[in-house]
């Protein structure tokens, strides 16, 4: 039995006020409420119930009562709370509780506990019921009027902290949801934006590489993996292989790359396959994994991959791997399908693109080998001029857009000659000024030739301007410096080394070390320094010349 506290009942009364009003949480204030209520009665037992809607009464704290009663009270406290129609309730000392007929599962409860007295006092504020105060006598127990008017106090004390700490309570809930609400907002923001940044970067870009590129790093970032790769499928020998990584080391790259992954092989090779997500959340869990020893070189222990698909047709795959076990979350899993599917559309694109360059330059190409067969004396000096003017803007950094200007016009840049008559381009000996003057008019006649072609617009300037020289002395318009298109003075160094190394009916070609020689003479009068610069350390590096391969088909270093 629980000492009763020493004091005058005012005195103890404030004293129980001022404990149950310093409870800062629902909790802590049910605590006290029912420490302090034992302490000023001496109940054997205390539970205090809190209403909670639809649910009714829910025990929020208990001292000396079981649990197997918690059904009996709760039903009590419903009845209690029910009252009389259209009034509160009041409080209720049920004297004898095992004699009580109107609530049969109470007095079952108080014979089964071994309860006399029950006191139930309930927890109002602002006519709402908070909940139930009910206190346990196993001995008959009467309550005074000065009693009851002092519990009363403390339950309605109670009950107004009890509201307090419910709103505190209720606020922290709802600012935590709202917390929750703006972390998820500010989350989809962040993929929203990087999928309009990776939607630009797709579109803006036809190069293949570039575009796989961009795939593998924000594959990796949008999931928050340790690394990103793209594999690309070859119906051909239906196996897919890297062409793009991010945060994957080299070895591990060229590992898979020399296992060439068959379809149903590995998480990308099912995921091909099948045309579905596939996830591996523990590598370490699938001994039998075809990878395993790369992967385990690597640390990588969780694998996600998804199919690229467009229009039906396989392309390949996006990869994700993670150093940390674990399934990967829906939401990635989303995120990386409709990154692989907006790849899938730009690298078609960027293919088609491809295929389409490339149908231009060979009918580009075409062309020149048919100007090659009206001057056999220059035959294959368009292509390995357009060539070396590519390579040299490669070493200064062009973009892909002046590289490709470079090459067209590169291989039209003597398109003009076919107006100059064959009296004079095939002339053995050199030319009078008259001839000269007619000779000079090539550049104008070619650049009319390309007027109105779109694709050839860049290309068109290496035309007009192949032979006008840095100090102005130059031809058709005498421009000088930075004045001429920088394509054009990279060209002119290309054409000159090419036109001395070559043989010509009236002379022998120079030896390589003397023409580039004669071009370091003339760089910052007929040549631009800085494009002399370049073409030094092209023609200087072992393996400069041309491979066989397509000029444009190679990234710029």
């Amino acid at each position: 039995m629980t000492t009763r506290r020493t004091g005058t009942p005012l005195h103890r009364l404030l004293h129980a006020l001022w404990r149950v009003g310093a409870a800062r949480d629902v909790g802590a204030t049910c605590r006290q409420l029912a420490r302090e209520s034992s302490a000023l009665t001496g109940a054997d037992g205390v539970a205090v119930y809190l209403w909670s809607g639809d649910r009714g009464p829910v025990c929020a704290h208990t001292r000396g009562v079981s649990a197997s009663s918690d059904r009996a009270m709760r039903h009590s406290m419903r009845k209690l709370v029910a009252g009389v129609r259209g009034r509160l309730p009041r409080p209720r000392i049920i004297a004898d509780a095992t004699a009580q007929h109107r609530w049969p599962d109470l007095a079952e409860a108080a014979r089964r506990e071994g309860w006399r007295t029950v006191a139930l006092f309930p927890l109002v504020f602002e006519r709402r019921v908070a909940g139930v105060l009910a206190l346990f006598h196993r001995a008959a127990r009467s309550y005074r009027p000065a009693e009851r008017q002092a519990l009363e106090a403390i339950a309605h004390h109670a009950a107004l902290s009890l509201s307090s700490a419910q709103l505190v309570q209720q606020s922290r809930q709802r600012a935590d949801e709202l917390q929750q609400m703006y972390d998820r907002l500010h989350e989809a923001y962040r993929h929203l934006q990087a999928f309009h940044d990776v939607g630009v970067e797709l579109v803006a870009s036809l190069d293949v590489h570039r575009v796989l590129q961009t795939v593998a790093r924000y594959a990796a970032e949008l999931t928050g993996s340790d690394a990103g790769g793209v594999f690309e499928f070859d119906p051909a020998a239906g196996t897919l292989r890297v062409s793009a990584g991010y945060r994957a080391s080299p070895a591990f790259e060229e590992g898979i790359l020399q296992a060439r992954v068959t379809l149903g092989q590995g998480a990308i090779g099912q995921a091909a396959l099948d045309g579905r997500p596939v996830q591996i959340p523990d590598v370490e869990a699938e001994p039998d994994y075809p990878f395993h020893p790369l992967v385990r070189a690597e640390g990588f222990r969780a694998i996600l991959a998804v199919p690229m698909l467009a229009r039906g047709e396989l392309l390949g795959g996006v990869v994700v791997w993670r150093r940390t076990p674990g399934p990967f979350p829906p939401e990635q899993v989303q995120l990386l399908e409709a990154l692989a599917q907006q790849s899938a559309a730009a690298i078609r694109n960027a293919r088609l693109y491809a295929a389409l360059e490339k149908a231009y330059d060979d009918t580009l190409e075409a062309l020149t080998a048919a100007l090659d067969v009206r001057d056999r004396d220059t035959e294959g000096h368009s292509r390995r001029v357009a060539a070396l003017a590519l390579a040299i803007g490669r070493e200064l950094g062009l973009p892909h857009e002046q590289l490709q200007a470079l090459y067209r016009g590169g291989l039209l840049h003597d398109i003009g000659k076919i107006g100059i008559p064959d009296r004079i381009l095939h002339k053995p000996g050199p030319l009078d000024e008259e001839e000269w003057a007619v000779m000079r008019r090539h550049p104008r006649l070619g650049f009319k030739v390309l007027d109105g072609v779109e694709f050839l617009l860049a290309g068109s300037e290496v035309v007009l301007y192949h032979h006008e020289r840095y100090d102005g002395k130059g031809y058709p318009m005498g421009l000088r410096g930075d004045a001429i298109p920088l394509v054009a003075r990279v060209f002119a160094v290309a054409d000159a080394y090419d036109a001395m190394t070559s043989p010509r009916p009236y002379r022998a070609p120079m030896d390589s070390r003397s023409a580039i020689e004669e071009i370091v003479r003339n760089a910052g009068s007929q040549f631009d320094p800085q494009v002399v610069r370049a073409f030094l350390r092209v023609v200087g590096a072992p393996g400069s010349g041309s491979n066989g391969a397509h000029p444009l088909s190679t990234p710029a270093p």
